[in-house]
């Protein structure tokens, strides 16, 4: 019996539920195509909304923060002024698309598992419940890109405690240490 056939001849509750029995790796592409055939307009339109989201942010970024700037730079610029107006605006880009990110992931995981189980949503519908769970959403988000992060930002702070010593002239040893640290740490991570 072909791995279609199969996955054709399943009650829609076994394959959306819990299935009693593990699915092959075919079986499981199987059924990923068919329901991204089958809602592939759900999932373009819970996909398109951040992008969208991105794009306004973007523009309104780009008004508050860099047209100030963009004045700024016919005259001179100092390096205070870069600051105040740079620094805040990557904060608050980093916090937007951590916030709309995770919204978007709450989404499609509600989206794609009503799917799963048959259910027919729409994009309001996938939003209006990720809206309901946004704080855990944006908690799950930052935990993923911590674990993601984590080795690069073990390796950034003996990296970063070297600069410092060898910036400001420290007449200790101790910037080699750490460099040759950093340096095997990363070696052993790539």
């Amino acid at each position: 019996m072909k791995d279609s056939n199969l996955l054709a001849s399943l009650p829609p509750s076994v394959v959306g539920g819990f299935s009693p029995g593990s699915l092959t790796f075919s079986q499981i592409l199987e059924r990923v195509f068919q329901l991204l055939r089958n809602n592939l307009c759900l999932f373009l339109g819970v996909a398109l909304a951040p992008f969208a989201l991105l794009l306004l942010a973007i523009g309104g970024i780009e008004v508050v923060f860099l047209l100030p700037l963009v004045k700024q730079m016919k005259s001179h610029l100092s390096p205070e002024f870069l600051l105040s107006h740079l620094l805040p605006m990557f904060l608050v880009m980093t916090v937007l698309s951590v916030v709309i990110y995770a919204f978007y992931f709450g989404a499609a995981a509600y989206a794609a598992t009503s799917a799963d189980k048959g259910v027919k949503i729409t994009i309001k519908e996938s939003y209006r419940e990720a809206w309901q769970r946004l704080g855990r959403y944006v908690f799950l988000f930052l935990l993923m890109c911590l674990l993601a992060f984590l080795p690069f930002l073990l390796l950034l702070i003996p990296i970063c405690l070297a600069s410092i010593s060898m910036v400001y002239g420290a007449k200790s040893t101790i910037s080699v240490p750490f460099s040759a640290v950093s340096l095997l740490f990363l070696a052993s991570y790539v």
